[in-house]
């Protein structure tokens, strides 16, 4: 594993806004991952470890980043944050990217958001 201090967020595949229920930091029926499984790929994070799994705190082994846990080893509150916006169902395309582009930079990340943004319906 490699803690990045910068990563991209793929928007074709980049599952959020549907609500934490559904949420996966990789979702095997669809192959989109929430941003927090974004980051975890990049580091190096095998896809077997993420999928089906909704939150960095159940990522079995070692492989999560230490800014990602409590020392008891659950999601930080930053990491609960990050999950919270991405998923947030109200929130604009542009105030979702915004707001974790600001999360992020909290933990000392840049992140990118490259691809198209879906169509408003």
């Amino acid at each position: 594993m490699i803690p990045l201090t910068a990563f991209a967020v793929r928007r074709p595949t980049w599952l959020r806004g549907e609500g934490g229920i559904d949420s996966r930091l990789l979702r095997v029926s669809d192959g989109r991952q929430c941003c927090l499984g974004q980051y975890l790929t990049a580091c190096g994070v095998p896809h077997d470890a993420l999928a089906e799994v909704s939150s960095p705190g159940e990522v079995a082994g070692p492989d999560v980043p230490a800014w990602l846990l409590n020392p008891d080893g659950r999601d930080s509150v930053l990491a609960e944050v990050l999950m919270e916006v991405n998923d947030d169902h109200e929130l604009s395309e542009v105030a979702r990217e915004s707001t974790l582009t600001a999360r992020f930079a909290q933990a000392g990340i840049t992140v990118r958001f490259v691809g198209r943004r879906p169509r408003r319906p």
